[in-house]
C-alpha cells in the first residue's frame, strides 16, 4: 500500500472509532502532501459536521465536488451542512443533484423533505417522506416527520396516526407500565392515567381532552409537571393530579396526553373547544399595578426555552416590541422568566414602561393570575400562548415562517 493510502486508511480507522483529533491530524497531513486527495477532503468535511462546525465543513465539501462533481455523497453532506446553516435554497439544490445521481438513500429523502418543509412546501415534503418510507418502511423518523407535515397541512386523522411513531424514536422511549394502553373504549369505572409527555405548552394544549375521557366513564388521574398541578386540577372531569416523579396511585389503563387526539379521531372540525377549560385562582396575592391613564393592559413574552432545539426560529429580540411602548393608554407587563427577562435592562429609560413580573412568577398559577387581569397577550410560540388560550384570553402569537404544526399555515386564527 502506498504511504498516502496507508495513512488515509489509518485516519479513517481513527475517525470511525471516534478518535477525531487523531483522524483530523492525519487528514490534514495527507492534504499537505496531496491537496486534491478527494477522500481526505470529504472526510474532513464529515468530521467538521459531526462536531457541529457546519460552516467549516462547507468548503471541504465544495472542494471535493469541484474535483468530483458526480460524488453523490458529497452533495448530500454539503446539502446537510447548508441546511444546518439555514441556507435552505443551497441545501435543496445539492439534495436534488445528489438524488439525481443516487436516489436510493431513504435518509437523504428524509433530510430533503425537511429542507422543503422549511420553505413551507408541504406537498413536496410529504412526497419525500413517503419516498423514504417506501425505501425503508420501518423508518420511525420518516413516519414522524410525515406526521408533522400532515398535521401542519390540517390532515389530523392521518397525521395523528403517523404521530404514534414517535414512540419508536431512539430518544423517546414509551413509558414502561405493566398496565395496558387505553384503546379509547368505554372505561366502565376503571382508573385511567393520563400522563404528560412533552413541554408545558403541550400539557396545557392537550389537557382539554380530559373531560372527553371522563365521559367514557372512568376515574381520571393526571400526571403532569409540578408547576402545572394547581391549574390542571381545575380542568373539568379530572379526579386526581400528581406531579411527575411522585409515586403514582393505582390505575388500570394509561395513555400519553398527545395520543388522545388519535384515539378520539380528531379532525379540524372536532377539536374540543370548550374554552376556557382551566381556571385562574379565585384569590391570588398578585395584583397588577396600572399606571394612571391605563386603558388597555397587555402581557408580552418574546422568548421560549433556550433548551428547545428550535428556539432560534421562534424567539425574538425584545427590541421588536419597542413600538408598543409609545401607544397611549397601554400598559405592558413582561411575562418572561429566567435569562430573557434580563433583556429589559437593555431598554434603558424605556425599561420603566414595561413592568417586570419575573420575580413574582413562581409557577403557572402565578402566570394565570396575571393573564386573568390582562386584556391581551402578545407572545412567541411558547407555553404562555397555550396558557392564555386555555384561559380564554385573547392572544396574538408571533410565528416564524415555518411554524410548529399546531398553527397550520396561512391562517389568522388557530382551531386549537
Amino acid at each position: 500500500m502506498e504511504p498516502i493510502a496507508d495513512a488515509l486508511a489509518i485516519a479513517i480507522e481513527h475517525h470511525e472509532a471516534g478518535r477525531l483529533a487523531q483522524a483530523e491530524q492525519l487528514y490534514r497531513q495527507i492534504l499537505q502532501q496531496q491537496p486534491d486527495r478527494i477522500q481526505a477532503l470529504h472526510r474532513l468535511g464529515i468530521l467538521a459536521s459531526q462536531v457541529g462546525k457546519h460552516e467549516q465543513a462547507i468548503p471541504f465539501f465544495q472542494r471535493t465536488l469541484a474535483l468530483a462533481p458526480n460524488f453523490a455523497e458529497a452533495h448530500f453532506n454539503l446539502a446537510s451542512a447548508f441546511q444546518n446553516q439555514d441556507k435552505i435554497e443551497d441545501a435543496i439544490a445539492h439534495y436534488q443533484r445528489g438524488l439525481a445521481l443516487n436516489p436510493s438513500y431513504p435518509e437523504v429523502h428524509l433530510n430533503f423533505g425537511a429542507a422543503l418543509k422549511a420553505q413551507c412546501r408541504l406537498e413536496d415534503a410529504i412526497a419525500c417522506y413517503q419516498r423514504a418510507i417506501t425505501l425503508k418502511p420501518n423508518y420511525p423518523k420518516a413516519h414522524y416527520n410525515l406526521a408533522l407535515a400532515l398535521l401542519q397541512r390540517g390532515d389530523l386523522p392521518q397525521g395523528f396516526t403517523e404521530y404514534e411513531w414517535r414512540w419508536q424514536l431512539p430518544h423517546n422511549p414509551p413509558r414502561n407500565f405493566s398496565q395496558p394502553l387505553w384503546d379509547g373504549s368505554s372505561l366502565q369505572g376503571q382508573r385511567i392515567l393520563l400522563h404528560a409527555e412533552q413541554g408545558f405548552g403541550d400539557t396545557m394544549q392537550f389537557i382539554r381532552y380530559a373531560p372527553l375521557v371522563a365521559r367514557r366513564g372512568g376515574y381520571v388521574i393526571v400526571e403532569c409537571q409540578a408547576p402545572l398541578i394547581q391549574l390542571v386540577a381545575t380542568v373539568p372531569g379530572i379526579n386526581q393530579v400528581v406531579a411527575q416523579g411522585e409515586t403514582l396511585p393505582q390505575f388500570d389503563v394509561h395513555v400519553p396526553l398527545l395520543s388522545l387526539p388519535y384515539l378520539f379521531e380528531t379532525t379540524l372540525e372536532t377539536i374540543p373547544t370548550q374554552i376556557p377549560y382551566v381556571s385562574p385562582p379565585a384569590s391570588h396575592h398578585l395584583k397588577l399595578d396600572a399606571p394612571q391613564g391605563t386603558q388597555f393592559k397587555v402581557g408580552i413574552a418574546w422568548a421560549g426555552s433556550p433548551k428547545n432545539p428550535n428556539n432560534r426560529h421562534r424567539s425574538l429580540d425584545l427590541a421588536h416590541f419597542s413600538t408598543l411602548l409609545d401607544i397611549s393608554g397601554v400598559a405592558l407587563y413582561s411575562l418572561q422568566k429566567e435569562s430573557p427577562a434580563a433583556e429589559l435592562d437593555r431598554l434603558g429609560d424605556y425599561k420603566e414602561r414595561i413592568q417586570d413580573l419575573s420575580h413574582q412568577l413562581h409557577d403557572f398559577t402565578d402566570t394565570a393570575a396575571v393573564i386573568a387581569q390582562l386584556d391581551l397577550v402578545i407572545t412567541v410560540d411558547t407555553s404562555v400562548a397555550h396558557l392564555a388560550g386555555a384561559l380564554g384570553k385573547p392572544v396574538w402569537v408571533l410565528l416564524n415562517f415555518d411554524p410548529d404544526w399546531r398553527w397550520l399555515l396561512g391562517r389568522e386564527t388557530s382551531p386549537w
